[in-house]
């Protein structure tokens, strides 16, 4: 999978800042060429042993899950904050700038893959609603042959992780779900774009069967804080005191 990292600093970690730890990839291909000069979201159409199909994932929950892995590297843990997941609804609403209608969140994390048997989730089920909220991200999902439509606003979808435990450096999987309120619309995860070497999976909870969906990933963000070793977090502390013994002495 093509990953992209983003270190919190120490600083607001020790804080307790929330901020972008793991991104899973862009999703924008045009800034300011959409609706209004919204920014636009390209799909990219790819040929499958079923035929050509674009690089968006049914992520209906009860019917549709995705799979992704993200890795911590280095030797901090991380406390997950917040999950948030980049969707559209499929719709013919064009109102201006789009609402959004999502209302669930379903997600769990795994130290193992679970496209291969059966683990058990180190946090999280399918049964909880952890949806925190979702808004638009002023972008639109489009096909490269049509920019200006605007049917498909992208939301940003978040789930609270507060009460997961501290991850320590490795490897792990997230399986996720989402719903907006209207049940019977289609829902999609937003393909990275441009589609590179990814290795998401659908799982199709009604048949019982799970998908690959390479070379495609979905755009999703993690959030949180690093957990900083001991070390470090005297070295800050220290930093911190001399600064602030230095602004009492200016008063």
């Amino acid at each position: 999978m093509k990953q992209l990292f983003f270190a919190c600093g120490l600083a607001a970690s020790v804080l307790g800042h929330s901020a972008p730890l793991w991104s899973n990839g862009p999703y924008i291909t045009k800034p300011g060429a959409g609706f209004n000069g919204a920014d636009a979201s390209e799909w990219t159409v790819f040929n499958t042993p079923s035929g050509p199909i674009a690089s968006n994932i049914g992520v209906n929950h009860g019917f549709f899950r995705v799979i992704e892995d993200f890795e911590i590297s280095g030797n901090q843990p991380w406390k997950l904050q917040e999950f948030a997941s980049f969707a559209f609804r499929s719709t013919t609403n064009t109102t201006f700038p789009p609402v959004s209608t999502f209302a669930s969140v379903h997600v769990a994390i795994f130290t193992s893959d679970p496209v291969t048997g059966s683990p058990t989730p180190i946090w999280g089920d399918f049964v909880t609603n952890r949806y925190s909220g979702s808004g638009w991200t002023g972008a639109y999902r489009v096909s490269p042959s049509d920019l200006t439509n605007r049917t498909r606003g992208i939301m940003e979808v978040r789930a609270d992780l507060a009460s997961a435990p501290i991850l320590n450096p490795g490897k792990y999987w997230i399986e996720y779900g989402l719903q907006s309120t209207s049940t019977s619309s289609p829902v999609f995860a937003v393909g990275v774009s441009p589609v590179g070497s990814g290795n998401a999976f659908q799982r199709d909870i009604r048949a019982g069967v799970t998908y690959p969906w390479a070379p495609v990933e979905t755009a999703f963000e993690l959030r949180g804080t690093v957990v900083p070793d001991p070390a470090s977090f005297l070295v800050l502390a220290g930093g911190l005191g001399v600064f602030l013994a230095q602004r009492r002495r200016r008063r």
